[in-house]
C-alpha cells in the first residue's frame, strides 16, 4: 500500500567482538501493524547521512541480515552508528539511525605456544575458527563459541557459559544465568537437560541477545 510508511526494525543491535568478518547478527524487518502479513515488498541499504560514519563496517545481504565487514576490538571501538533506509516498491522510503554495541569478551586463550589445547576445549569436536578471530572455536553440534583463560566460553547463540565437562560421560554441565544448570552432549543437544526442574529444554533460537527454549513438560516456549 502506498501510504504505508516503511517503519522498520532491527532486531538485534549487539555483537561480540573477534568475530570473524561477515558475522551475520541482525535481522531487519517491516513494523507496519496494518500490514502483518507483509504485503510490502522492501529494499534495506546503507546510505549515507547523518549517523552514517561506520556504514563501512556492516553490510546487508539480499535475506535482510545485516552483517560485519571486519573483526571487531571492543577496546578500539566500543559502539559504531550506521544508517539504514527502507524503500518499498512505489519507492516511498525511511531512514533510521541505529547504535551498534560491541560487545566486550576476556581475553581470549593464548595459541602462540606449542603444547596442543584441543584436550582442554569442549567439545572435542571443537576446531579453530582461524587466525582472523584468535580464541572462536567451531564445532559441528555445538556451534561456535570463545573460549577464555578461565571455565567460562561464550557462545555465539546462548551467550556466557560456565562450562564444567562431565567426567562420567563426553556431555557437560553448562550454567546460564537465567537457567541454571544445564547438561547436554553430542546425542542429545539442542535438546538440554535442566537440572532445577528436571526437565527437558529444546534450543529454539537466540533473539535480541536472549536465548528461547521449547519446555518439554509444559509444551511453552521460554
Amino acid at each position: 500500500h502506498p501510504s504505508l510508511p516503511p517503519d522498520f526494525v532491527l532486531d538485534n543491535t549487539r555483537v561480540a567482538e573477534g568475530r570473524p568478518a561477515g558475522h551475520a547478527f541482525g535481522y531487519l524487518t517491516p513494523n507496519i501493524p496494518e500490514d502483518s502479513n507483509h504485503s510490502v515488498d522492501y529494499h534495506f541499504s546503507l546510505v549515507d547521512g547523518n549517523g552514517s560514519e561506520h556504514n563501512v563496517f556492516f553490510e546487508i545481504l539480499e535475506n535482510r541480515r545485516l552483517v560485519t565487514t571486519r573483526v571487531f576490538d571492543h577496546e578500539a571501538n566500543a559502539t559504531f552508528t550506521i544508517r539504514i533506509r527502507a524503500t518499498n516498491e512505489n519507492d516511498v522510503g525511511l531512514e533510521k539511525n541505529f547504535l551498534i554495541h560491541v560487545i566486550d569478551l576476556p581475553e581470549a586463550r593464548d595459541h602462540h605456544h606449542d603444547q596442543p589445547e584441543s584436550s582442554a576445549i569442549f567439545p572435542a569436536d571443537a576446531e579453530p575458527v582461524g587466525p582472523e578471530a584468535p580464541g572462536w572455536y567451531e564445532s559441528d553440534w555445538f556451534g561456535t563459541f570463545m573460549a577464555t583463560d578461565s571455565d567460562w566460553l561464550y557462545h555465539s547463540e546462548l551467550g556466557w557459559i560456565f562450562l564444567a565437562p562431565d567426567a562420567d560421560s563426553s556431555g557437560a554441565w553448562l550454567w546460564m544465568a537465567d537457567q541454571g544448570w544445564l547438561w547436554t552432549l553430542e546425542d542429545s543437544f539442542p535438546w538440554l537437560y535442566r537440572n532445577e526442574d528436571r526437565t527437558w529444554i529444546y534450543f529454539l533460537k537466540s533473539k535480541g541477545g536472549k536465548a528461547y527454549f521449547l519446555n518439554h513438560s509444559t509444551g511453552g516456549v521460554e
